[in-house]
Parts: structure tokens; sequence; C-alpha cells
């Protein structure tokens, strides 16, 4: 093609066409610079659908990462349902006068736990090296913030909050006055009338429901966010 452009100027120089000569040179650069833009929006639109087909795909594995997160976080919330039932039963039992005995062994292990929750983000993250201004659903962008950026910091701080409190407060209390535990089975204290007029293992008890009332809070906030987001994520397949 680029020696077939030549011929024709070279004949219409060696003719003294030069009028027809600039017009056909002002033409060619003209076919040239249109070529440029034709390639250039071709190579754009390529971009943009493999950018389109990697953010699809970064979408599919956020609806994975939330399925994890929603089967992870129903198992650790019904845990601490149950486990917050029974510290529950143990403060009216000791409120009530009564005097525990080796049938709360096992009530008195589901006090003293640890509870972990990691929030996968992989799908979230690859959004974000995509970048997160690309999503064209407004709503569902601040719905991914608000789930991974702010309510997943909050649940950190209150999952933690919970864990320092057992490393701190409860294994020394545990060590000291328990002889025998064995974790989230029993836990035998040294002396069950005195565990049972203990204003510390109360005010203990009390404040570990607290805590865990709060990661649960926390906990039921993100599954309602995570409930929409999913909707979302869902519709753009």
């Amino acid at each position: 093609m680029i020696k077939f452009f030549r011929k024709i100027r070279q004949d219409l120089l060696s003719k003294g066409k030069t009028g027809k000569y600039m017009k056909y040179a002002i033409g060619e650069i003209i076919l040239v610079v249109i070529g440029i833009l034709i390639a250039l929006q071709i190579n754009n639109w390529n971009e943009k659908n493999k950018q389109n087909s990697f953010i699809q795909q970064a979408f599919l594995e956020v609806q994975n990462n939330l399925v994890n997160d929603s089967l992870q976080m129903t198992r650790v919330m019904a845990r601490l349902n149950s486990e917050l039932k029974i510290q529950q039963e143990i403060i009216n039992a000791i409120e009530n006068g009564q005097i525990l005995d080796s049938s709360y062994n096992q009530s008195l292990s589901k006090c003293m736990t640890m509870n972990l929750i990691q929030v996968t983000d992989n799908g979230y993250k690859n959004l974000q090296a995509l970048g997160l201004e690309n999503i064209k659903n407004k709503n569902l962008e601040n719905l991914l913030i608000k789930y991974y950026d702010i309510l997943n910091k909050d649940m950190i701080r209150e999952v933690s909050d919970d864990n320092v409190d057992l490393l701190n407060v409860w294994l020394p209390y545990v060590r000291k006055n328990f002889k025998d535990f064995d974790y989230r089975k029993y836990a035998v204290p040294k002396s069950y009338e005195k565990l049972s007029s203990d204003s510390e293992f109360l005010v203990m008890l009390k404040i570990n429901i607290d805590n865990r009332e709060a990661t649960l809070e926390e906990l039921t906030k993100m599954q309602v966010t995570m409930r929409s987001l999913i909707e979302s994520v869902s519709s753009k397949k």
C-alpha cells in the first residue's frame, strides 16, 4: 500500500502536477491521521473490554468471598449467642444465691473463649487495584467501601478487645482460681463455693457479656450490608 502511494506521488511530480500533488499529499496525511485515530479507538476499545473483563472477574471473586464470610459469621454468631446465654445463666444462678457445682464445668469453659473472624477481601483488593472509580454503580461502590473499609474495621476492633480481655483478664484468673481446664470442654474451679461468692468473677462475666454483645452488634451490621452486597454483585453477572 505504501509503495502504491509513493508511485502516485512520483508520477504526479514527474508530470509537473504540483497542485494535484499537494492536494494528494494533504489527502494522504488525512488518511494516515484517520487510520491512526481508528487504530487508537480500537486499542482503547480493546483495553476497555479487557478492563471490564477484569472487573467482572473481581466481582465474581467478591461474591465468593462474601459467601465464605457469611458462612463464617453465621457460625461465630451462633456460638456467641449460645455462650452469652450460658454466661447469663451462670450470672442468674450466682445472683440467686446458688452454689455452682460440677454440673457447671462445661458451662464455665464457655465463658473463656476466643473468637477469630477473618473477612476475605481478595476480590475487593483486586477491585481497588483496578480502580473503584470504574464501578458504574455508585451505590455498589459505597456498599463495598462500607463493608470492607468501615464495618470490617469496627468488627476487628471489637473482636480484638474481646481477645485482649481473654488473654489479660480471664486466663490469669483461671490460672489462679481453677485446678483444671480444657478449652470449650470443661473448667474445674479450685472451690465452687469461693467462685460462687467471688464478686470479681461476677463482674468479669458481666463485662464479658457487654463485650460480646457489642461484637454481635457489629457482626449483625456486617450481615445486613453483606446481603445487600451479594444481591448487588449477583445482578452484575
